[in-house]
């Protein structure tokens, strides 16, 4: 992770952050799988997180995105297995998930190129 950020991740991180404040805005009123949107909410946690240099924890990530353990585990194993993020392999209660470089390249790239926000 980068320990400076650059005037672009400080528009990328004021970007996400909006985005991610729309989606938690939905959700208080409409708190239910059908007009959730937790794979997008959590690849938008971990672009702030890579941005910040802070690491999540599978249970982080749940949390902050009001999400239940079994939800974020199915949520997680998707992306992981589309190369999105990755967990490291350590003793389970310390391990930590980041986007893969296809994840953060894919998340800068969308939010660069979103129009609305």
């Amino acid at each position: 992770m980068r320990a400076v950020k650059g005037l672009a991740d400080a528009g990328l991180e004021a970007k996400a952050r909006r985005l991610l404040a729309l989606a938690r805005l939905r959700d208080n009123h409409f708190r239910t799988a059908v007009m959730g949107d937790g794979a997008m909410s959590m690849m938008l946690s971990l672009l702030l997180a890579e941005i910040a240099d802070i690491a999540l924890t599978p249970a982080n990530l749940a949390l902050a995105n009001s999400l239940d353990r079994e939800e974020a585990r199915r949520l997680i194993g998707g992306l992981e297995r589309a190369g999105l993020v990755a967990i490291a392999q350590t003793a389970p209660e310390r391990r930590t998930i980041a986007l893969t470089s296809l994840g953060s390249m894919r998340m800068r790239a969308y939010i660069s190129d979103h129009p609305d926000i």
